[in-house]
């Protein structure tokens, strides 16, 4: 049985908010607060723009985007707790695939922000389709589910009390990454614990070097070999990948490492 979710910080403990206790507003309004602690390289704004597609139609919670306005998300903050199937899934189908208007959105976003540059912005949304950000309070059930749609992810934002009134907040799942670069990774029969690494110019550590990956939002370690032509990664103590699953590493513009699968 898996036991209830606390935080020790320093000598406190910080209780998580028992459900009931707030609403998808809430949660909402507070991810906005904390957004320039969370997402310094981003700007999180209100995003209440109707996107179409397909005769459904839906409105999205907030949008991220990058400063340097080379990418952006559309977020949709959601309880846990709520279904799937009618509810969540209508509304990322309609925003993975939905018709954006770039001037109309861009106009929107510089009313919020006027220091936003207008241009760059409309030019972004015109180029680009939009990552999709699902943002919890709790890990949910239907998370492979979402999963399933294009440039989709899921990010847990935790609310947690102290019996002083001071909150705390737990992030975990898939923060956005800006993509540099990426290579397909796949396990050889023998030896069966060693990652190939297609592009071995992707990494920037040297034979016999280690590197931390991240995979499914946690740390593992890995060593880099070079075997002839050949790039491997070997984990550092236990193996947390599937040896029979293919792989990406990708690498971001914070010369950070993931493992996603293929």
């Amino acid at each position: 049985m898996r036991g209830k979710s606390r935080l020790l910080i320093l000598d406190d403990w910080y209780e998580e908010f028992m459900p009931g206790t707030y609403i998808e507003d809430d949660l909402e309004k507070t991810i906005l607060s904390k957004a320039d602690d969370v997402f310094p390289d981003y700007y999180m704004l209100p995003l209440k723009q109707t996107i179409y597609y397909d005769g459904e139609s839906s409105d999205p919670d907030l949008c991220l985007i990058k400063k340097d306005y080379s990418v952006w998300y559309v977020v949709e903050v959601e309880l846990a707790k709520k279904p799937f199937k009618g509810h969540t899934e209508k509304q990322i189908r309609v925003f993975s695939h939905g018709r954006y208007n770039a001037r109309a959105i861009s106009k929107y976003l510089v009313g919020k922000k006027p220091s936003l540059d207008q241009a760059k912005l409309e030019n972004l949304i015109r180029a680009d389709p939009p990552k999709v950000l699902v943002m919890v309070n709790e890990y949910p059930k239907w998370a492979d589910d979402l999963m399933t749609y294009p440039r989709t992810g899921i990010m847990v934002f935790a609310l947690y009390d102290h019996p002083e009134g001071v909150e705390a907040y737990r992030l975990d799942g898939q923060y956005p990454v800006f993509e540099t670069g990426r290579s397909r990774c796949s396990f050889p029969k023998h030896p069966a614990n060693t990652l190939i690494v297609e592009k071995g110019t992707l990494l920037t550590i040297k034979h016999k070097q280690r590197l931390i990956i991240y995979y499914d939002g946690r740390k593992t370690l890995w060593e880099r070999q070079n075997h002839g032509p050949r790039t491997i990664l070997i984990p550092v103590g236990r193996n947390p990948l599937n040896v029979r699953k293919q792989y990406f590493l990708i690498k971001s513009d914070n010369e950070e490492y993931f493992l996603k699968e293929n």
